[in-house]
């Protein structure tokens, strides 16, 4: 591996640090046998001593898993276990999985709730299962609080670690080799929903702990120019279609998104509004289209088998982008894979690229079509 000077710097201290740590919990865990008690060893000092015998030449296959963080929803905890999965195959680790066991925003019982998202991403099919003790196994997601612990922001942990001279925005170019495989795993139990018209889904992010002062919101101005320029392509080159809106907010939010044509579909994430007048009365907000209640795993799977995926700032939409075979409308942070089509913070985004994936698009779903009509698979 080659190093910077400042590199070598940041690896350095990390080493000294950390085996200052190392060592205090050492002798604090000598104290505790000597006294009859169990030893413990945090996740943090796994990776250390995994990285130890690597960089000595003594273990060049240790594992890793990504146990459940029960402050975060189902979107950013497959993305967590994704980043573990592409991170061991880049870096020689093995990767060994550890089913979801708790999942923010539940909407049933907790255990159904992660069970429920588990044969729904799919992300263990085909993995090592991991031992429930894990002994040496470390936990990725402890990955983060070392980098932030040691590198002090200034480095990236990737390569403080294991040399790979890339930043954590930029794994997610990473992805395109491995995205197949997790499509594939999505798809074990489950086909894909087929519609006669082109379907667009648009997440929008509102309520829950969105305001607009968020760093994740995005006005409702944006998303209508957004909206539109979508709508004004596929009527100009008269494609049928249909437009969704996926959200956790009430109606009341999208008065001004409420066009003909457009259907509002509300999920839940662990609560329902019950000051929703759409959802005590089942009326439709004045010019949408109708209005559905849906749970969030049916909305994930909308956002992910659209023809067309407006997307929010959310861990929600990067997931369903990245599984998505159809067309990505994407608005930062994060990184975007290479044919999504990026929209500026204004909702305008290049109508020229948008055009050109959508016959590529519409030729698929022809070709589709065909196959199907002659019996074909």
């Amino acid at each position: 591996m080659r190093f910077t000077t400042k590199q070598r710097l940041l690896l350095l201290r990390y080493l000294l640090r950390a085996t200052r740590d190392y060592a205090s919990r050492a002798a604090k865990n000598c104290v505790r046998i000597s006294i009859g008690r169990k030893t413990f060893w945090p996740d943090t000092d796994l990776f250390f001593r995994q990285y130890f015998w690597r960089i000595v030449g003594l273990r060049q296959t240790s594992k890793v898993t990504c146990t459940s963080l029960e402050s975060e929803g189902p979107g950013s905890q497959a993305l967590m276990i994704m980043d573990a999965i592409v991170f061991a195959r880049w870096s020689g680790l093995v990767y060994v999985h550890t089913p979801f066991s708790s999942i923010r925003h539940a909407d049933r019982p907790a255990r159904e709730w992660a069970d429920a998202w588990e044969t729904t991403f799919n992300l263990g099919a085909g993995e090592i299962a991991c031992d429930s003790k894990r002994h040496d196994v470390a936990d990725f997601f402890y990955y983060f609080i070392m980098f932030f612990r040691y590198s002090q922001l200034e480095l990236n942990g990737l390569e403080v670690q294991f040399g790979m001279q890339t930043g954590m925005n930029e794994l997610a170019l990473l992805y395109m080799d491995t995205v197949p495989e997790f499509r594939r795993r999505y798809y074990l139990n489950k086909s894909p929903i087929t519609t006669p018209e082109v379907t667009v889904a648009v997440h929008v992010r509102r309520g829950y702990d969105m305001c607009e002062n968020h760093d994740l919101f995005t006005s409702t101005e944006t998303i209508l120019r957004t909206v539109a320029a979508v709508k004004s392509t596929l009527s100009t080159h008269k494609v049928k279609h249909r437009i969704e809106v996926y959200s956790e907010g009430d109606t009341t939010d999208f008065a001004e998104i409420c066009l003909p044509g457009v259907e509002l579909r509300k999920y839940r994430v662990g609560h329902i509004s019950e000051t929703d007048p759409a959802v005590i009365t089942n009326v439709p907000m004045p010019g949408a289209e109708s209005f559905v209640d849906v749970d969030a795993i049916e909305a994930m799977r909308r956002l992910v088998e659209a023809d067309v995926l407006i997307m929010a700032k959310s861990s929600f939409r990067y997931y369903a982008g990245l599984i998505s075979d159809g067309i990505k409308i994407f608005e930062p942070p994060r990184a975007a894979m290479p044919d999504w089509i990026v929209r500026s913070s204004d909702g305008s985004f290049d109508v020229a690229e948008f055009e050109r994936q959508l016959v590529i698009l519409l030729q698929a779903r022809d070709a589709a079509l065909t196959r199907e009509s002659a019996g074909i698979s």
